[in-house]
């Protein structure tokens, strides 16, 4: 047998491997509260393991049981030496950039999740089956990882507005429908405190609007910043200076098309460093998790990653 899915319902589950003919050469890492939910989660992960061990290679499934956990498991896959696949969303991708030797790893993406921004940008196909083909197929790609202080990651780090409704239960549980409802519940509550922001050497002040991107969506698919580039070793800034709460309606309107990049009130910077300068502690989230407060320093790290798409 060269892989197996385990039952989630007999507890902690480790699907059971056994190989004689090769050494085993994948780690399936499931997320089995992402996207629709376990049993939507199982039929992915099955369908994953049969292309997988279609292609002549072998499979470990492993199942996530608690936060933190996806990183934790692919640590140990890359100490194995195997490649690590996750079924998941950005969350679970977050994890495992997080929890490894980016040198050692191999990572190939089943996404399903609520955003899975970070696959959308690779252009990696919603299906799992045929997500598992390219992976099988093994053509890889090197691209960046952004750094806000300590904390890597893939997609977007934002401090302000956007930061807030990221935090909120909704935008979280129902990807890019709860965000907008988030970010028009925010403004009608006052727009809030602003962000300043370093951009390289310049500097902007008083934004309502404050990302630095490596993908170019956050949110389930807001494109906050439509040219940005996984392979440039650049991240792509986006600042909304602050605006009225009308304007500030009809602009969001237009971050959620990409139609935003030559409005007025909207400046467009690439940079390899950077940082959210503002004092107070504002919260800065990063592909979607809370991962520090203000001020903070950003950058960019090169070609930190190998993907299979």
């Amino acid at each position: 047998m060269r892989g197996a899915i385990g039952d989630l319902s007999r507890g902690p589950v480790m699907a059971p491997f056994f190989c004689e003919e090769a050494e085993l050469n994948w780690t399936l890492i499931v997320n089995p509260r992402s996207g629709r939910g376990q049993r939507s989660a199982l039929r992915a992960a099955a369908r994953v393991d049969a292309e997988i061990v279609r292609s002549g290679s072998n499979v470990r499934t492993v199942f996530t049981e608690f936060r933190g956990h996806a990183g934790e498991l692919a640590r140990e896959a890359t100490q194995r030496g195997e490649g690590v696949i996750v079924c998941g969303g950005d969350g679970s991708l977050h994890e495992v950039v997080n929890g490894v030797d980016l040198d050692a790893l191999t990572l190939g993406i089943v996404p399903t999740g609520r955003g899975n921004d970070f696959a959308r940008a690779l252009g990696v196909p919603p299906d799992a089956r045929t997500a598992a083909r390219r992976i099988a197929e093994g053509q890889t790609r090197k691209v960046d990882v952004g750094l806000v202080g300590d904390v890597r990651f893939l997609t977007v780090a934002c401090a302000g507005l956007d930061a807030r409704v990221a935090m909120k239960p909704r935008a979280r549980a129902l990807g890019r429908l709860g965000y907008r409802m988030g970010a028009l519940a925010e403004i009608a509550r006052g727009l809030g405190p602003l962000q300043d922001v370093e951009i390289d050497e310049d500097r902007a002040e008083g934004a309502l609007i404050a990302a630095f991107a490596n993908g170019g969506s956050y949110g389930g698919g807001l494109p906050i910043a439509p040219g940005a580039d996984l392979t440039d070793g650049r991240l792509d800034v986006c600042v909304v200076r602050s605006v009225g709460s009308w304007d500030a309606v009809r602009l969001f309107g237009k971050v959620a098309r990409g139609a935003h990049v030559d409005h007025e009130s909207v400046r467009m910077f690439r940079a390899k460093t950077g940082a959210f300068a503002a004092p107070g502690g504002r919260p800065v989230v990063a592909d979607g998790e809370l991962v520090g407060r203000t001020p903070v320093a950003l950058e960019v790290i090169p070609g930190a990653v190998k993907v299979v798409i």
